[in-house]
């Protein structure tokens, strides 16, 4: 509510008026340049002096100011875009420069920072693996920083240039790195050259966003491609086909390049195409019908071309394979790149694509998903290849589980927007279904989306997925009806809706009682777990596990859930070292299966272990981890909740309260009361032991407040424990007795022994506490 004034105010005032847009083709002003840049030209590139000038001059003026600048090339496909960043390259290359390029490709368009893992694994693949690892990066912000600090550091040596092609396909974190990159490197000499359809990218949002922030920062220069001249086409047709009629076809080829070099190469050889799909046409004549069907085989999988794959869909030899490739190769239909064999343009291979019937195209399609789908392994890339094929493959089962097998493998790598989209997407196509797969698919993508991110109206949620159980039931789909009665709990339970997070984690138990024995196991585990987190029929709980584990020995398999909730049972019941045991071994488990909320649930008792001992410092190694996790994880209480952990840790061993106090409001806004309670219970246990009485009782009461909402018996007992001393430290005996005559009951009814154990503590005489 504070007025913003100086600098803020200032900034808000001038924030609408954007910096004038610089002349498209307009290179910088300033002209300083190395002695290889000013003699550089513009070599085999034809007809494009002026744009080339432009990107020599940003490169001398990169290197010379030691600053960032971003180009965007714009223009329609076969314009020369393509022919243009390679020079580019060219001049990285007479500058001793590192040079970082790659293309985005439609069918990766859901695969995290694609452009960056591309480029970075072929000149500092060490870097990319250690960036990107699963276990590298804590958040996406800390990602992004780690990139900035790479091309940081390559720049103390040199300048980097960095070259995107195709970027109307990239994807929305490879697009916010290069905003992030481009706005935290302004002092290193740093030129980043992206590449454009001008239409296909006005369809990108990320893409126009990364653009926006760009020009109002004013380190974007813009550089459309428009038509060639006939001049400048003649000068090229003259170079590639020296025999071809250079006068006609410059007329012909509309300005275009590429299609006024197919056109000659197409004179030369007989050809009498006017158009690059004729041309395309005619060039596929030339092969025998096992070397056209590969090369049609080729367009469907393109960008991944590759010789294993090829033939496993075909069922051709490797030898005919390589040798179809190889004559694709002498005709320029295919180019050898630093990655494997690629179309020489992506036009061609759109031409050899749409020369396939669209039936057969789905079939096709059809063919490559469900090699994928059986072949996935972990790999983010060949998950986003499968939504992709499978989304054209005109089946809707086999391309709403592609959504699902993508959006687990990305919710596994922390690429929860991509995992959010993908389950958009496949709750798009369940309608399209027959009921059995319709439920099971709509509870999978259910649990994607509630993995992924929050849910605005979490009950219409809930009952959304208890609905799902109730129909998995009826079509005899048991595991799925666990999991939805899983996920419904879940729902209730995250707020505090204890009664109900209680009736469905019962009824996810009782549906499994029939189902296999694996799914009995992670049913029973599952229940017992949630029943303990609850404080809700303990004894109950106690048997469910017994019972899982006899059956997990017998069937020799392990569900993550089981240790967990064997942890809990023995926090409950004070024996600490045995529950530390179990929930490491649960979180073995979760990390082996990609179960971040269980590894999360996991440290946070583990954190809640080493408190209860007072062993502040190891528990602050638990709470870092906790607040990585929570970094990588949808938006949630879990992040405020280890941030509040982490502070109560300093708390204790330096007495201040400002990160503290803090991180309690963090809470409040997340609307956490069961972890707000305890954390209010822990810090109002610190104060009475330093003395600090007020802030003590201010605590307490407010973990009362939220225990006795939410029928909380352990921290309403602790809460009333801490009150009553501090009423019999104040004199006031009738309000000390109002809290024993309640916490008598609530101990008779069960609560944490580690709880038992305080209170005892603060019962005891003074010179015993």
């Amino acid at each position: 509510g504070a007025q913003p004034q100086g600098v803020l105010r200032a900034a808000l005032d001038n924030a609408g008026a954007a910096p004038a847009a610089p002349d498209p083709i307009t290179a910088p002003t300033r002209r300083v340049m190395t002695r290889n840049l000013a003699a550089a030209r513009a070599g085999d590139l034809v007809g494009r002096d002026k744009e080339f000038a432009t990107l020599r001059n940003c490169l001398a003026e990169t290197i010379a100011e030691s600053r960032t600048q971003v180009v965007m090339i714009t223009g329609i496909p076969g314009i020369g875009k393509s022919r243009l960043v390679e020079a580019v390259g060219a001049l990285a290359h007479a500058e001793d420069a590192l040079l970082l390029s790659a293309s985005a490709y439609e069918s990766e368009s859901l695969r995290p920072f694609a452009v960056w893992l591309d480029a970075l694994r072929q000149k500092v693949a060490d870097a990319a693996t250690d960036i990107f690892a699963e276990h590298a990066s804590s958040d996406r912000e800390h990602l992004l920083q780690q990139l900035s600090s790479l091309l940081r550091r390559e720049s103390t040596d040199g300048p980097v240039v960095l070259i995107f092609d195709d970027v109307h396909w990239c994807d929305e974190s490879s697009a916010a790195a290069v905003h992030y990159v481009a706005r935290s490197n302004r002092d290193v000499p740093l030129l980043i050259v992206l590449a454009a359809r001008e239409s296909e990218s006005q369809d990108n949002m990320p893409l126009q966003q990364m653009l926006r922030g760009l020009r109002h920062d004013g380190i974007l220069i813009e550089c459309p491609l428009g038509p060639m001249s006939e001049d400048a086409l003649r000068d090229l047709i003259a170079d590639c086909a020296p025999d071809a009629d250079a006068e006609r076809l410059s007329h012909e080829c509309s300005g275009n390049p590429l299609l006024a070099i197919e056109l000659a190469r197409a004179e030369l050889e007989g050809e009498t195409g006017t158009s690059l799909n004729e041309l395309v046409r005619e060039r596929l004549t030339r092969f025998d019908v096992d070397g056209a069907e590969i090369l049609r085989w080729a367009s469907v999988l393109s960008p991944h071309i590759d010789v294993a794959t090829l033939t496993s869909l075909t069922g051709q030899s490797a030898d005919q394979i390589g040798a179809a490739l190889e004559s694709a190769e002498r005709q320029a239909i295919l180019s050898a790149k630093d990655d494997g064999l690629r179309f020489s343009h992506e036009l061609i291979a759109r031409g050899i694509y749409n020369e396939i019937s669209p039936l057969r195209r789905q079939v096709m399609h059809r063919r490559v998903a469900t090699y994928l789908e059986e072949n996935i392994a972990l790999d983010l890339s060949r998950a986003a290849d499968l939504a992709h094929h499978a989304s054209l493959s005109g089946d809707a089962g086999l391309a709403a589980r592609a959504m699902v097998l993508a959006g687990r493998l990305s919710l596994r790598f922390f690429a929860n927007d991509e995992a959010l989209n993908l389950a958009r997407k496949g709750m798009q196509l369940v309608n399209r279904l027959p009921d059995a797969e319709r439920i099971r698919v709509s509870i999978d993508l259910h649990d994607i989306r509630l993995a992924a991110g929050t849910v605005e109206n979490w009950d219409a949620a809930a009952r959304e997925v208890a609905a799902l159980a109730e129909q998995a039931v009826d079509h005899g789909e048991l595991a799925h009806a666990r999991l939805g009665y899983h996920l419904a709990a879940s729902i209730r339970w995250q707020k505090g809706q204890w009664s109900d997070a209680r009736e469905q984690t019962l009824q996810a138990e009782r549906v499994t009682r029939s189902s296999r024995v694996e799914d009995q196991i992670a049913g029973l585990a599952d229940t017992a777990k949630c029943l303990l987190l609850l404080e809700r029929d303990l004894p109950q709980a106690d048997a469910m596990l017994m019972e899982a584990q006899a059956l997990s020995s017998r069937k020799r398999y392990q569900h993550q859930s089981l240790p967990a909730g064997i942890g809990i049972l023995r926090f409950h019941r004070n024996e600490l070292d045995e529950a530390e045991e179990s929930f490491k071994d649960a979180r073995t488990l979760c990390k082996t299966v990609g179960d971040r909320f269980g590894e999360f649930q996991c440290n946070e008792y583990l954190a809640m272990i080493d408190i209860e001992r007072e062993h502040f410092n190891t528990a602050l190694a638990c709470c870092d981890e906790m607040i990585a996790l929570a970094n990588k994880l949808r938006e949630g209480s879990e992040g405020p909740f280890a941030r509040a952990m982490s502070a109560l840790c300093h708390y204790a061993l330096e007495g201040d309260s400002e990160a503290l106090d803090h991180g309690l409001d963090e809470l409040r806004i997340a609307d956490a009361k069961h972890r707000l309670a305890y954390v209010q219970i822990k810090a109002a246990q610190i104060d009475y032991r330093n003395d600090r009485r007020e802030s003590a009782a201010r605590r307490a009461t407010e973990a009362l407040e939220l225990a006795s909402l939410l029928q909380r018996p352990t921290e309403e007992a602790l809460a009333r424990a801490l009150l009553a001393a501090l009423g019999r430290d104040t004199d006031d005996d009738a309000g000390a007795r109002e809290h024993d005559d309640v916490l008598r009951a609530l101990t008779e009814s069960g609560i944490s022994q580690w709880a038992v154990s305080y209170i005892q503590s603060l019962e005891a005489p003074p010179g015993q506490h």
